[in-house]
């Protein structure tokens, strides 16, 4: 997750930062709903496990 306006280079991954847990915990819910929609729950479980060891 980078902050292209003040990170155009994507420099800095913002992911674990604290200041922007609201908008990770959207974007998961986000590609919850999108995963459900088209059946996509093998997706979903690989990218938890990589979310949680980062």
């Amino acid at each position: 997750m980078y902050d292209l306006e003040s990170d155009p280079h994507d420099m800095q991954n913002l992911y674990n930062d604290p200041f922007y847990s609201s908008v990770r915990d959207e974007l998961h819910i986000r590609l919850d709903k999108l995963n459900e929609k088209y059946g996509d729950t093998e997706f979903e479980e690989s990218f938890r496990l990589v979310s949680i060891d980062r």
